[in-house]
Protein backbone atom coordinates (compact mmCIF):
# COMPACT_ATOMS: atom_id res chain seq x y z
CA UNK A 1 0.00 0.00 0.00
CA UNK A 2 1.63 3.68 -0.89
CA UNK A 3 1.88 5.70 1.89
CA UNK A 4 -0.50 8.60 2.69
CA UNK A 5 0.38 11.85 1.25
CA UNK A 6 -0.52 15.42 2.08
CA UNK A 7 0.06 17.21 -1.16
CA UNK A 8 -2.91 18.45 -2.89
CA UNK A 9 -3.98 16.16 -5.96
CA UNK A 10 -3.34 18.56 -9.98
CA UNK A 11 -7.45 19.45 -9.80
CA UNK A 12 -6.90 20.40 -5.99
CA UNK A 13 -4.07 22.74 -7.15
CA UNK A 14 -5.73 24.28 -9.64
CA UNK A 15 -8.72 25.20 -7.46
CA UNK A 16 -9.10 28.69 -6.50
CA UNK A 17 -9.43 29.89 -2.74
CA UNK A 18 -12.60 32.63 -3.49
CA UNK A 19 -12.32 35.58 -0.69
CA UNK A 20 -15.62 37.31 -0.93
CA UNK A 21 -15.12 41.13 -0.15
CA UNK A 22 -18.26 43.33 0.92
CA UNK A 23 -17.60 46.80 0.92
CA UNK A 24 -19.03 50.16 -0.89
CA UNK A 25 -17.85 50.10 -3.99
CA UNK A 26 -20.12 52.86 -4.92
CA UNK A 27 -18.59 56.45 -4.77
CA UNK A 28 -21.85 57.76 -5.46
CA UNK A 29 -22.42 56.83 -2.20
CA UNK A 30 -20.54 59.59 -0.74
CA UNK A 31 -19.21 57.53 1.78
CA UNK A 32 -16.18 56.23 -0.64
CA UNK A 33 -13.22 58.08 -2.22
CA UNK A 34 -13.75 57.96 -5.59
CA UNK A 35 -10.55 56.13 -5.38
CA UNK A 36 -11.38 53.34 -3.71
CA UNK A 37 -7.61 53.05 -2.85
CA UNK A 38 -8.14 50.48 -0.50
CA UNK A 39 -9.96 48.04 -3.11
CA UNK A 40 -6.77 48.73 -4.72
CA UNK A 41 -4.97 47.57 -1.97
CA UNK A 42 -6.43 44.12 -2.06
CA UNK A 43 -5.97 43.75 -6.00
CA UNK A 44 -2.85 44.41 -5.56
CA UNK A 45 -1.97 42.11 -3.29
CA UNK A 46 -4.17 39.57 -4.44
CA UNK A 47 -2.16 39.79 -8.08
CA UNK A 48 1.38 39.92 -6.03
CA UNK A 49 0.33 36.77 -4.33
CA UNK A 50 -1.05 35.09 -7.50
CA UNK A 51 2.40 36.08 -9.60
CA UNK A 52 4.30 34.21 -6.62
CA UNK A 53 2.00 30.80 -7.00
CA UNK A 54 -0.76 31.50 -4.87
CA UNK A 55 -1.31 29.73 -1.38
CA UNK A 56 -0.40 26.49 -1.92
CA UNK A 57 0.06 26.70 -5.23
CA UNK A 58 -3.98 27.81 -5.33
CA UNK A 59 -4.54 31.25 -6.90
CA UNK A 60 -6.74 33.47 -4.99
CA UNK A 61 -9.82 34.91 -6.32
CA UNK A 62 -11.81 37.76 -5.39
CA UNK A 63 -15.30 38.26 -5.59
CA UNK A 64 -16.78 41.64 -4.85
CA UNK A 65 -20.01 42.67 -3.78
CA UNK A 66 -21.32 46.43 -3.28
CA UNK A 67 -23.12 47.07 -0.16
CA UNK A 68 -23.87 50.78 -1.77
CA UNK A 69 -23.03 51.91 1.65
CA UNK A 70 -25.74 50.73 3.20
CA UNK A 71 -25.89 47.80 6.49
CA UNK A 72 -29.33 46.29 4.35
CA UNK A 73 -27.55 45.18 1.67
CA UNK A 74 -23.74 44.47 3.58
CA UNK A 75 -25.83 42.25 5.50
CA UNK A 76 -27.68 40.59 2.69
CA UNK A 77 -23.93 39.91 0.63
CA UNK A 78 -22.49 38.06 4.18
CA UNK A 79 -25.14 36.14 4.57
CA UNK A 80 -25.46 34.83 0.67
CA UNK A 81 -21.56 34.49 0.88
CA UNK A 82 -21.88 32.21 3.83
CA UNK A 83 -24.61 30.21 2.19
CA UNK A 84 -22.28 29.91 -0.41
CA UNK A 85 -20.06 28.50 1.61
CA UNK A 86 -17.90 30.87 1.42
CA UNK A 87 -14.26 30.22 2.01
CA UNK A 88 -12.93 33.69 3.89
CA UNK A 89 -15.28 36.93 4.14
CA UNK A 90 -13.71 40.56 4.25
CA UNK A 91 -15.90 43.07 5.16
CA UNK A 92 -15.45 46.71 4.91
CA UNK A 93 -18.16 48.10 6.58
CA UNK A 94 -19.85 48.84 9.81
CA UNK A 95 -19.17 46.78 13.14
CA UNK A 96 -22.79 46.08 13.53
CA UNK A 97 -23.32 44.29 10.72
CA UNK A 98 -20.36 41.57 11.69
CA UNK A 99 -21.93 42.01 15.08
CA UNK A 100 -25.06 40.48 14.19
CA UNK A 101 -23.54 37.50 12.06
CA UNK A 102 -20.80 36.34 14.25
CA UNK A 103 -23.21 33.33 15.72
CA UNK A 104 -23.34 32.50 12.27
CA UNK A 105 -19.85 33.27 10.76
CA UNK A 106 -18.39 30.98 14.40
CA UNK A 107 -20.91 28.21 13.04
CA UNK A 108 -19.26 28.25 9.62
CA UNK A 109 -16.05 28.66 10.81
CA UNK A 110 -15.55 31.36 8.10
Amino acid sequence: MPPATTSPSPDDAAAAIVLDVVADLSPASGSVPASNTYLDGMRLANEEVNAAGGVTGRPLELVFHDSGGEITRARQALQDALVRGATALIYAGSGSVVSELRPQLATTGT
